[in-house]
Protein backbone atom coordinates (compact mmCIF):
# COMPACT_ATOMS: atom_id res chain seq x y z
CA UNK A 1 0.00 0.00 0.00
CA UNK A 2 1.40 3.41 -0.99
CA UNK A 3 1.25 6.84 0.61
CA UNK A 4 -2.10 8.43 1.51
CA UNK A 5 -3.07 12.11 1.81
CA UNK A 6 -6.14 13.33 3.66
CA UNK A 7 -7.18 16.65 2.13
CA UNK A 8 -9.07 18.42 4.88
CA UNK A 9 -11.07 21.68 4.84
CA UNK A 10 -10.06 24.21 7.42
CA UNK A 11 -12.47 24.56 10.34
CA UNK A 12 -13.50 23.26 13.74
CA UNK A 13 -16.87 21.63 13.03
CA UNK A 14 -18.00 18.07 12.40
CA UNK A 15 -16.00 17.50 9.21
CA UNK A 16 -12.79 18.65 10.91
CA UNK A 17 -13.44 16.19 13.72
CA UNK A 18 -14.08 13.38 11.21
CA UNK A 19 -10.72 14.21 9.62
CA UNK A 20 -8.92 13.89 12.96
CA UNK A 21 -10.55 10.55 13.74
CA UNK A 22 -9.91 9.14 10.29
CA UNK A 23 -6.27 10.21 10.48
CA UNK A 24 -5.98 8.58 13.91
CA UNK A 25 -7.58 5.36 12.68
CA UNK A 26 -5.33 5.04 9.63
CA UNK A 27 -2.29 5.89 11.74
CA UNK A 28 -3.20 3.07 14.13
CA UNK A 29 -3.10 0.74 11.13
CA UNK A 30 0.49 1.97 10.58
CA UNK A 31 -0.40 3.33 7.15
CA UNK A 32 1.73 6.11 5.62
CA UNK A 33 -0.93 8.83 5.92
CA UNK A 34 -0.45 12.60 5.83
CA UNK A 35 -3.00 15.26 6.74
CA UNK A 36 -3.07 18.37 4.54
CA UNK A 37 -5.31 21.18 5.78
CA UNK A 38 -6.54 23.64 3.16
CA UNK A 39 -5.86 27.29 3.86
CA UNK A 40 -7.48 30.12 1.91
CA UNK A 41 -9.32 29.36 -1.32
CA UNK A 42 -9.59 25.57 -1.83
CA UNK A 43 -9.18 25.95 -5.60
CA UNK A 44 -6.05 28.11 -5.33
CA UNK A 45 -4.67 25.87 -2.60
CA UNK A 46 -4.98 22.77 -4.76
CA UNK A 47 -3.42 24.51 -7.74
CA UNK A 48 -0.50 25.66 -5.60
CA UNK A 49 0.06 22.18 -4.12
CA UNK A 50 -0.82 20.21 -7.24
CA UNK A 51 2.69 18.83 -7.76
CA UNK A 52 2.80 17.72 -4.10
CA UNK A 53 -0.48 15.84 -4.41
CA UNK A 54 0.82 14.04 -7.50
CA UNK A 55 3.37 12.28 -5.30
CA UNK A 56 0.72 10.40 -3.29
CA UNK A 57 -0.66 7.02 -4.28
CA UNK A 58 -4.08 7.84 -2.78
CA UNK A 59 -5.75 11.11 -1.91
CA UNK A 60 -8.93 11.25 0.16
CA UNK A 61 -10.78 14.54 -0.27
CA UNK A 62 -13.02 15.38 2.69
CA UNK A 63 -15.69 18.06 2.80
CA UNK A 64 -17.78 16.69 -0.13
CA UNK A 65 -16.72 19.19 -2.81
CA UNK A 66 -13.70 18.19 -4.93
CA UNK A 67 -11.53 21.00 -6.38
CA UNK A 68 -11.18 21.16 -10.18
CA UNK A 69 -7.49 20.24 -9.94
CA UNK A 70 -8.41 16.66 -9.03
CA UNK A 71 -9.34 16.14 -12.68
CA UNK A 72 -5.66 16.44 -13.64
CA UNK A 73 -4.16 14.20 -10.98
CA UNK A 74 -2.20 11.41 -12.62
CA UNK A 75 -4.28 8.29 -13.28
CA UNK A 76 -2.01 6.19 -11.07
CA UNK A 77 -3.25 8.14 -8.02
CA UNK A 78 -6.52 6.94 -6.49
CA UNK A 79 -8.93 9.80 -5.83
CA UNK A 80 -11.50 9.10 -3.10
CA UNK A 81 -14.21 11.61 -2.18
CA UNK A 82 -15.72 11.58 1.32
CA UNK A 83 -19.26 12.94 0.99
CA UNK A 84 -20.98 14.37 4.07
CA UNK A 85 -24.65 15.30 4.28
CA UNK A 86 -27.16 15.72 1.45
CA UNK A 87 -25.29 17.86 -1.06
CA UNK A 88 -28.08 18.49 -3.59
CA UNK A 89 -30.64 19.42 -0.95
CA UNK A 90 -28.32 21.57 1.13
CA UNK A 91 -26.76 23.44 -1.79
CA UNK A 92 -30.16 23.88 -3.44
CA UNK A 93 -31.53 25.41 -0.26
CA UNK A 94 -28.69 27.95 -0.10
CA UNK A 95 -29.16 28.86 -3.77
CA UNK A 96 -32.89 29.36 -3.16
CA UNK A 97 -32.75 31.20 0.17
CA UNK A 98 -29.20 32.39 0.87
CA UNK A 99 -27.68 35.82 0.51
CA UNK A 100 -26.20 36.79 -2.86
CA UNK A 101 -22.62 35.89 -1.90
CA UNK A 102 -23.81 32.60 -0.40
CA UNK A 103 -25.76 31.84 -3.58
CA UNK A 104 -22.62 32.33 -5.67
CA UNK A 105 -20.57 30.07 -3.42
CA UNK A 106 -23.25 27.39 -3.43
CA UNK A 107 -23.61 27.54 -7.21
CA UNK A 108 -19.84 27.14 -7.60
CA UNK A 109 -19.84 24.17 -5.21
CA UNK A 110 -22.72 22.60 -7.15
CA UNK A 111 -20.78 23.07 -10.41
CA UNK A 112 -17.67 21.41 -8.95
CA UNK A 113 -19.65 18.46 -7.58
CA UNK A 114 -21.49 17.89 -10.87
CA UNK A 115 -18.30 18.31 -12.90
CA UNK A 116 -16.55 15.69 -10.76
CA UNK A 117 -19.39 13.21 -11.25
CA UNK A 118 -19.59 13.68 -15.00
CA UNK A 119 -15.80 13.63 -15.52
CA UNK A 120 -15.69 10.29 -13.71
CA UNK A 121 -12.29 10.93 -12.13
CA UNK A 122 -13.43 9.97 -8.64
CA UNK A 123 -12.36 6.36 -8.13
CA UNK A 124 -14.51 5.74 -5.06
CA UNK A 125 -16.82 7.50 -2.62
CA UNK A 126 -17.16 7.26 1.14
CA UNK A 127 -20.48 7.98 2.90
CA UNK A 128 -21.56 7.68 6.51
CA UNK A 129 -24.75 5.86 5.50
CA UNK A 130 -26.47 4.25 2.53
CA UNK A 131 -29.16 6.93 2.56
CA UNK A 132 -26.50 9.66 2.32
CA UNK A 133 -25.02 7.99 -0.75
CA UNK A 134 -28.42 7.64 -2.42
CA UNK A 135 -29.40 11.23 -1.62
CA UNK A 136 -26.24 12.34 -3.42
CA UNK A 137 -27.06 10.09 -6.41
CA UNK A 138 -24.17 7.77 -5.66
CA UNK A 139 -25.36 4.25 -6.41
CA UNK A 140 -22.15 2.31 -6.95
CA UNK A 141 -18.44 2.60 -6.35
CA UNK A 142 -18.85 3.55 -2.69
CA UNK A 143 -18.13 2.22 0.79
CA UNK A 144 -19.85 3.07 4.06
CA UNK A 145 -17.93 4.38 7.05
CA UNK A 146 -20.30 5.24 9.91
CA UNK A 147 -19.23 7.47 12.77
CA UNK A 148 -17.06 5.39 15.06
CA UNK A 149 -15.31 5.27 18.41
CA UNK A 150 -12.01 3.99 19.69
CA UNK A 151 -12.72 1.48 22.49
CA UNK A 152 -10.69 3.32 25.13
CA UNK A 153 -12.91 6.41 24.66
CA UNK A 154 -16.11 4.70 25.76
CA UNK A 155 -16.55 5.33 29.46
CA UNK A 156 -18.62 3.47 32.01
CA UNK A 157 -21.03 6.04 33.38
CA UNK A 158 -20.13 6.94 36.96
CA UNK A 159 -23.17 8.68 38.43
CA UNK A 160 -21.18 9.83 41.46
CA UNK A 161 -19.05 12.11 39.29
CA UNK A 162 -21.96 13.76 37.45
CA UNK A 163 -23.59 16.95 38.68
CA UNK A 164 -27.23 16.85 37.67
CA UNK A 165 -30.14 19.13 38.53
CA UNK A 166 -33.44 18.03 40.09
CA UNK A 167 -35.27 17.98 36.73
CA UNK A 168 -34.72 15.68 33.74
CA UNK A 169 -32.58 17.25 31.02
CA UNK A 170 -32.60 16.42 27.31
CA UNK A 171 -29.98 17.82 24.93
CA UNK A 172 -29.95 17.93 21.14
CA UNK A 173 -27.75 19.37 18.39
CA UNK A 174 -29.01 20.89 15.15
CA UNK A 175 -26.79 21.86 12.21
CA UNK A 176 -25.59 24.71 10.03
CA UNK A 177 -27.03 22.76 7.09
CA UNK A 178 -30.71 22.93 6.21
CA UNK A 179 -31.22 19.26 5.44
CA UNK A 180 -34.47 17.34 4.85
CA UNK A 181 -33.22 14.48 7.02
CA UNK A 182 -32.99 16.65 10.14
CA UNK A 183 -35.97 17.48 12.31
CA UNK A 184 -36.71 21.19 12.33
CA UNK A 185 -36.52 22.95 15.68
CA UNK A 186 -40.29 23.40 15.57
CA UNK A 187 -40.72 19.62 15.35
CA UNK A 188 -38.22 19.04 18.18
CA UNK A 189 -40.12 21.48 20.37
CA UNK A 190 -43.50 20.02 19.47
CA UNK A 191 -42.40 16.49 20.40
CA UNK A 192 -40.80 17.55 23.68
CA UNK A 193 -43.81 19.69 24.65
CA UNK A 194 -45.99 16.60 24.32
CA UNK A 195 -43.49 14.64 26.40
CA UNK A 196 -43.52 17.29 29.13
CA UNK A 197 -47.32 17.11 29.27
CA UNK A 198 -47.26 13.33 29.60
CA UNK A 199 -44.55 13.32 32.27
CA UNK A 200 -46.24 16.20 34.12
CA UNK A 201 -43.04 17.63 35.52
CA UNK A 202 -40.51 20.21 34.46
CA UNK A 203 -38.15 19.09 31.70
CA UNK A 204 -35.12 21.04 30.52
CA UNK A 205 -34.49 20.90 26.78
CA UNK A 206 -31.09 22.21 25.65
CA UNK A 207 -30.82 22.93 21.92
CA UNK A 208 -27.26 23.51 20.71
CA UNK A 209 -27.56 25.37 17.42
CA UNK A 210 -24.31 26.50 15.73
CA UNK A 211 -26.27 29.22 13.92
CA UNK A 212 -27.27 30.89 17.21
CA UNK A 213 -25.20 33.84 18.39
CA UNK A 214 -26.41 34.31 21.94
CA UNK A 215 -27.96 31.97 24.55
CA UNK A 216 -31.73 32.23 24.92
CA UNK A 217 -34.27 30.77 27.33
CA UNK A 218 -37.96 30.06 26.70
CA UNK A 219 -40.68 28.44 28.77
CA UNK A 220 -43.52 26.35 27.35
CA UNK A 221 -45.54 25.05 30.28
CA UNK A 222 -43.44 22.34 31.93
CA UNK A 223 -40.83 22.57 29.18
CA UNK A 224 -37.94 25.00 29.68
CA UNK A 225 -35.92 25.49 26.50
CA UNK A 226 -32.31 26.66 26.57
CA UNK A 227 -30.88 27.62 23.19
CA UNK A 228 -27.09 27.67 23.04
CA UNK A 229 -24.65 28.63 20.27
CA UNK A 230 -21.79 26.41 19.10
CA UNK A 231 -19.84 24.88 21.98
CA UNK A 232 -16.24 23.64 22.01
CA UNK A 233 -16.20 19.86 22.13
CA UNK A 234 -15.06 19.60 25.75
CA UNK A 235 -17.97 21.78 26.91
CA UNK A 236 -20.38 19.89 24.64
CA UNK A 237 -19.28 16.58 26.15
CA UNK A 238 -19.76 17.92 29.68
CA UNK A 239 -23.24 19.13 28.74
CA UNK A 240 -24.20 15.71 27.34
CA UNK A 241 -22.70 13.90 30.33
CA UNK A 242 -24.82 15.98 32.73
CA UNK A 243 -28.01 15.23 30.74
CA UNK A 244 -30.38 12.29 31.00
CA UNK A 245 -30.98 11.86 27.28
CA UNK A 246 -29.55 12.91 23.92
CA UNK A 247 -32.14 13.57 21.20
CA UNK A 248 -30.75 12.63 17.77
CA UNK A 249 -32.36 14.95 15.21
CA UNK A 250 -31.49 12.82 12.16
CA UNK A 251 -34.47 10.89 10.79
CA UNK A 252 -32.65 8.39 8.57
CA UNK A 253 -30.58 5.46 9.86
CA UNK A 254 -27.46 7.46 10.71
CA UNK A 255 -26.25 8.18 14.22
CA UNK A 256 -24.41 11.47 13.92
CA UNK A 257 -21.40 12.65 15.90
CA UNK A 258 -23.53 13.96 18.75
CA UNK A 259 -25.01 10.51 19.30
CA UNK A 260 -21.56 8.94 19.25
CA UNK A 261 -20.37 11.54 21.78
CA UNK A 262 -23.38 10.71 23.96
CA UNK A 263 -22.34 7.08 24.00
CA UNK A 264 -18.76 8.00 24.84
CA UNK A 265 -19.88 9.74 28.05
CA UNK A 266 -22.64 7.22 28.81
CA UNK A 267 -25.79 9.19 27.98
CA UNK A 268 -28.67 7.26 26.35
CA UNK A 269 -29.91 8.32 22.90
CA UNK A 270 -33.46 8.81 21.61
CA UNK A 271 -34.33 9.01 17.92
CA UNK A 272 -37.32 9.39 15.62
CA UNK A 273 -36.67 7.37 12.46
CA UNK A 274 -38.71 7.78 9.29
CA UNK A 275 -40.40 4.44 8.42
CA UNK A 276 -38.54 4.33 5.08
CA UNK A 277 -35.21 3.90 6.89
CA UNK A 278 -36.11 1.57 9.76
CA UNK A 279 -34.83 -1.53 7.93
CA UNK A 280 -31.45 0.15 7.49
CA UNK A 281 -30.86 0.60 11.21
CA UNK A 282 -28.38 -1.76 12.87
CA UNK A 283 -29.62 -0.92 16.38
CA UNK A 284 -32.75 -2.06 18.21
CA UNK A 285 -33.34 -1.55 21.91
CA UNK A 286 -29.86 -0.03 22.37
CA UNK A 287 -31.44 3.28 21.28
CA UNK A 288 -34.84 4.66 22.31
CA UNK A 289 -36.13 4.92 18.77
CA UNK A 290 -39.60 5.04 17.26
CA UNK A 291 -41.00 5.23 13.74
CA UNK A 292 -43.86 7.63 14.49
CA UNK A 293 -44.17 10.82 16.54
CA UNK A 294 -46.82 9.26 18.77
CA UNK A 295 -44.65 6.23 19.55
CA UNK A 296 -41.67 8.49 20.16
CA UNK A 297 -43.56 10.65 22.66
CA UNK A 298 -44.79 7.56 24.52
CA UNK A 299 -41.34 5.96 24.59
CA UNK A 300 -39.50 9.06 25.83
CA UNK A 301 -42.24 9.87 28.34
CA UNK A 302 -42.02 6.40 29.83
CA UNK A 303 -38.23 6.71 30.06
CA UNK A 304 -38.28 10.13 31.75
CA UNK A 305 -40.96 9.12 34.27
CA UNK A 306 -38.55 6.53 35.64
CA UNK A 307 -35.29 8.08 34.50
CA UNK A 308 -33.33 7.39 37.70
CA UNK A 309 -33.74 3.63 37.19
CA UNK A 310 -33.71 3.43 33.40
CA UNK A 311 -30.77 5.74 32.68
CA UNK A 312 -28.09 3.20 33.62
CA UNK A 313 -29.87 0.38 31.77
CA UNK A 314 -29.95 2.25 28.45
CA UNK A 315 -26.49 3.70 29.04
CA UNK A 316 -25.06 0.19 29.34
CA UNK A 317 -26.96 -1.08 26.28
CA UNK A 318 -25.79 1.80 24.11
CA UNK A 319 -22.21 1.51 25.34
CA UNK A 320 -22.18 -2.18 24.40
CA UNK A 321 -23.62 -1.31 20.98
CA UNK A 322 -20.84 1.19 20.28
CA UNK A 323 -18.16 -1.28 21.26
CA UNK A 324 -19.66 -4.14 19.23
CA UNK A 325 -20.89 -2.22 16.14
CA UNK A 326 -19.24 1.20 16.00
CA UNK A 327 -15.65 0.72 17.17
CA UNK A 328 -12.89 1.46 14.65
CA UNK A 329 -11.94 -2.22 14.43
CA UNK A 330 -15.55 -3.11 13.52
CA UNK A 331 -16.03 -0.51 10.76
CA UNK A 332 -12.56 -0.17 9.21
CA UNK A 333 -12.50 -3.24 6.95
CA UNK A 334 -14.21 -1.80 3.81
CA UNK A 335 -11.96 1.28 3.92
CA UNK A 336 -8.74 -0.67 4.45
CA UNK A 337 -9.73 -3.08 1.67
CA UNK A 338 -10.41 -0.12 -0.62
CA UNK A 339 -7.04 1.47 0.12
CA UNK A 340 -5.25 -1.80 -0.55
CA UNK A 341 -7.13 -2.58 -3.75
CA UNK A 342 -6.06 -1.65 -7.23
CA UNK A 343 -9.58 -0.36 -7.94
Amino acid sequence: MGSIALIAPRGSGGVAYVVERLWEGLSREKLPVSKIVISGSPTLFHLKHFSQLQNYDTIIILGSIPPPSHLFIRNETKVILFVHGFIYHEIGNVIAHGRFKEKLGAAYSFLLFEMARKADRIDAYICHSLTACEANRIYNGFILLPQFVFPEEVQKRNEDNIQRGPNPQVVTYTSFANSPRLLKEEALLSLMREVSKRVNRRINLVIVNPAEREPKTEKWGNLVVYRLPFLPRDRFLRLIASSDLYFEACTDEELRLGSIDAGIVGTPVAKLTHPLFVERQDYKDEVLWAASPREFVELVSEYLRDVEDKRLVFSRRYREFLLSRRSWDKVKTPLIRLLRSGL
